[in-house]
């Protein structure tokens, strides 16, 4: 631009010298053709023509000097541009190197990625399932369904037997409809059902603790109306002839030989098989039972909390079989 600027000033400076030297000749051949004028005349006229060549030659080496000192300049510039040039030239190739080691990296994560969208492709279906699985248990209407049916149990009156169910097979949720039918069922107790638990068998006969009823006060006939109920006999407490036993027991080997009013032993030839040797009282399988021991005031003997009891616990009240607190009959078939 500098350049620029002085090239058109020195060529402005020219061209003003030039116009003066040409105006000045312009006048001098106007005078020589005066022929009054140039008759015996000398005329002498310097117009600056020799000056406007020395300054015009001196500027354009002027120039010349100037415009070689631009061109070893601009040889300079080109020499630093060639060197910047390599300078780039190197790193490219330094980028170009770490380009293609960045794709490999890139390459090698991609694949992770990929793996790790497998797996989470995976992992979001499991949980799809699962979700749908919770939301389905938790808002779908889901109806009730019955448990299967509990074991009979004595209820009220003699042999009448009860069991029941429940409505949480599954339990309704959600708005689903509840179970239809009876969740208690009675009827009235018949066969082996009525037995109760065997405790020991030998020689023909069978010895049951048999399940008194709920509800039924142990006095006379409780016992042998519980062994003929479920089919058996009530247990003998003494062989023949004592007058202790009831009209509808039931001799055995086990019924012993004395025949006493404070027979507080007449389940120990039972215990001493079943309970190794021990006594009654000391016999856990025997807690509850109640033998057939008719005596006129004290009615039946049991053993109720490892303790010999009698029925009568004191005038008109006795030992009542309840859920809570069940007796049982001393039976046998």
């Amino acid at each position: 631009g500098k350049l620029k600027t002085r090239s058109s000033n020195l060529t402005e400076g020219i061209n003003k010298k030039m116009k003066a030297a040409l105006l000045c000749l312009v006048v001098m051949a106007n005078l020589l053709a005066d022929s009054t004028t140039a008759q015996g005349s000398t005329f002498e006229f310097k117009c600056g023509v020799d000056e406007l060549k020395e300054d015009f030659i001196s500027r354009m080496d002027n120039v010349e000097g100037k415009l070689n000192n631009v061109e070893g300049k601009l040889d300079n510039v080109e020499g630093n541009l060639n060197n910047v040039e390599g300078k780039l030239d190197s790193v490219e190739g330094k980028l170009e190197g770490k380009l293609d080691e960045l794709q490999v990296q890139h390459q090698d994560l991609q694949g992770k990625i990929d793996r790790l969208a497998t797996v989470m492709d995976g992992k979001l279906d499991d949980l799809n399932k699962l979700l749908k699985k919770v939301i389905t248990s938790q808002y779908q209407p889901v109806d009730g369904g019955w448990t299967q049916w509990g074991t009979w149990s004595a209820s009220g009156s003699y042999f009448e037997q009860t069991r029941g169910r429940t409505c949480s097979n599954p339990a309704p949720s959600n708005g689903g409809s509840s179970c239809t039918g009876e969740s208690d069922e009675k009827e009235t107790c018949k066969g082996g059902r009525c037995k109760g638990e065997k405790l020991y068998a030998s020689d023909g006969y069978s010895f049951f603790k048999t399940p008194v009823p709920y509800g039924t006060s142990m006095e006379h006939p409780a016992v042998s109306k519980t062994c003929i109920g479920a089919g058996m006999k009530s247990a003998c407490s003494f062989t023949k002839g004592c007058g202790y036993n009831s009209g509808s027991c039931r001799m055995t080997p086990l019924s012993t030989t004395s025949c006493a009013s404070n027979a507080q032993c007449t389940m120990h030839p039972l215990s001493k098989l079943i309970c190794n040797g021990k006594q009654a009282d000391k016999c856990p399988q025997l807690e509850g039972m109640f033998s057939d021991y008719k005596y006129p005031t004290q009615g039946y003997q049991g053993y109720v909390g490892g303790k010999f009891v009698r029925a009568r616990i004191k005038a008109d009240v006795y030992h009542v079989s309840k859920k809570e607190t069940p007796y049982f009959a001393y039976c046998v078939l």
